[in-house]
């Protein structure tokens, strides 16, 4: 409460602009950290830095989530109203590098509204796609968020290695 109340407008718009490019990974809010992708949705360091002075976000050390991934159990992320998965036929990780939402960044990103940037969402995905070629991916729309943190969603979703296929629509509940 006391840096929300410490916060200038000029600095709670930076920070609804960045809310758009966050990802979810079981509890964990974050910016990817990759410099050509942030560049290109103008998400520079410089913002970032300023966001972590106001303890929004933590930018001070070479911070990743590494997502599991194995036969059976997919990682799942959530971006807005999009679930991705992972899957794959033998056991791997993928490792992101991430500049993490404090606490306080994490409350205030639950009260944001802002739009999502679908382009950015594909960027990232391709991104993660071309650095993983052993796991499969496939996006879903999410059809509901449960209180516990589960979703519902589209099980058919766009693959991702094959961008233009459309699946059958059935809803599931996430596991």
């Amino acid at each position: 409460r006391y840096i929300l109340s410490k916060l200038s407008s000029e600095e709670a718009k930076l920070f609804a602009e960045i809310c758009k490019y966050i990802v979810e990974y079981r509890g964990t809010a974050a910016l990817l950290n990759n410099d050509e992708i942030n560049k290109k949705y103008n998400q520079n360091y410089e913002k970032i830095l300023r966001l972590d002075e106001c303890g929004l976000i933590d930018s001070s050390a070479i911070m990743s989530v590494t997502l599991k991934v194995a036969p059976g159990i997919p990682f799942e992320a959530i971006y807005g109203k999009y679930l991705i998965r992972g899957e794959s036929s033998s056991e791997q990780s993928i490792n992101l590098p991430i500049y993490k939402l404090t606490t306080p960044g994490r409350e205030l990103y639950n009260i944001v509204s802002y739009e999502l940037d679908v382009d950015y969402l594909h960027e990232v995905e391709k991104t993660i796609c071309n650095q993983n070629s052993g796991i499969s991916f496939s996006e879903h729309p999410i059809v509901s968020k449960n209180n516990d943190g589960t979703v519902q969603y589209v099980r058919q979703g766009r693959v991702l290695n094959d961008c233009n296929t459309n699946h059958e629509n059935s809803i599931v509940s996430q596991e």
